[in-house]
């Protein structure tokens, strides 16, 4: 796998093995024969995690911990939130587009446009998610002990 991605790497400018690896874990893909689409299904997949993790927080429903975490989180934070969720579901959408539509040269291009924006996206996400760490570590104010217990 790691010679097919060689090749393509010289071909399409691809970023370093090493660097997709640590970030999105892609030496669990076993095949080569379609080693673009599949690393980015592996991105795909940790996008689609971290989109999930958002929507939670816009709509937290019953979900105890999101309805917890989302308080944290003032109204321009929740609009730089949202920016951060369009910006996964805008990569996420493109994904499902090239898995209809198969191209190498657009796997390519979709890998060399993710490399360039995901250090952004994963300080945005980091500082987002340090955030809801912190609320649970915060004491509980007698305001925020909502939710319903039977």
């Amino acid at each position: 796998m790691k010679e097919k991605y060689k090749e393509l790497k010289l071909k399409y400018g691809l970023p370093e093995y090493s660097w997709l690896n640590n970030e999105f874990e892609i030496c669990q893909i076993e095949a080569a024969d379609f080693l673009l689409k599949d690393i980015v299904k592996k991105i795909t997949e940790k996008i689609e995690f971290y989109a999930k993790t958002l929507e939670e927080l816009f709509h937290p429903e019953s979900n105890i911990a999101a309805m917890h975490e989302c308080d944290v989180f003032d109204s321009e934070e929740k609009k730089k939130m949202f920016e951060v969720f369009k910006r996964l579901l805008h990569h996420h959408r493109t994904a499902m587009i090239l898995d209809l539509n198969y191209s190498e040269d657009a796997y390519a291009k979709h890998i060399n446009t993710l490399f360039k924006e995901w250090p952004k996206l994963r300080s945005d996400l980091s500082t987002i998610i340090g955030k809801t760490r912190n609320c649970w570590s915060s004491p509980i104010s007698s305001n925020d002990e909502s939710g319903y217990f039977g």
